[in-house]
């Protein structure tokens, strides 16, 4: 849920300003500081302590806000908050909890599960990252800002389509595209 440094490392790749559009916003910060601890204790209220953290989800609720093509036509922008953060906080801990069920068991059985962090694991990583970085700055344009507003800023196939003027299935091809172009360039990269 939480991006870190990744987004912060591939905010250049957006050759638009989309990065700095959803970083910013004239009353965004106004709202944060109204809304943040309300909307915190709102969920701690309503689900108890996380995971996932009431703070993470409400961050996750502003940012979304702020991708927001016209944040103007949302009326009642507490309310769009109040819901965004209700349904982020199910939808994370429904991931959670199949991750739980599922995932962690077979790691479990199968003994790959090490969290022990090593210089070799750190630099494996930093290589893939970079690999990762090449791979998506190679995409095309349309394809790459389309990857990137979905799979990092987390915006629906329809938001971005909606925002670019496009059909959502045109969306949906470069998302599809992109991943494909990502997957080939990071095993092409793996083969050597």
């Amino acid at each position: 849920m939480v991006k870190g440094s990744l987004e912060v490392e591939l905010q250049p790749l957006l050759a638009d300003g989309v990065a700095e559009d959803v970083a910013t916003g004239g009353k965004l910060a106004e709202l944060y500081e109204s809304y943040c601890a309300e909307l915190c204790s709102y969920l701690r209220r309503t689900f108890g302590a996380g995971p996932p953290d009431a703070q993470d989800v409400v961050h996750e609720a502003f940012a979304k806000f702020a991708a927001l093509a016209d944040r103007n036509r949302v009326l009642n922008p507490r309310a769009y908050l109040y819901r965004s953060s209700y349904h982020i906080f199910i939808d994370e801990r429904r991931r959670l909890s199949s991750w739980r069920h599922g995932v962690a068991p077979q790691l479990a059985e199968s003994g790959t599960h090490n969290d022990e962090i090593t210089p070799e694991r750190v630099i494996i990583a930093n290589e893939r990252l970079e690999s990762l970085r090449q791979a998506i700055q190679q995409l095309p344009a349309e394809r790459r800002r389309s990857f990137l507003l979905h799979r990092l800023y987390g915006l629906s196939c329809a938001e971005i389509a909606r925002r670019d003027g496009y059909s959502e299935s045109a969306i949906k091809k470069h998302i599809a595209l992109a991943m494909a172009d990502i997957d080939a360039a990071l095993s092409k990269g793996q083969a050597r």
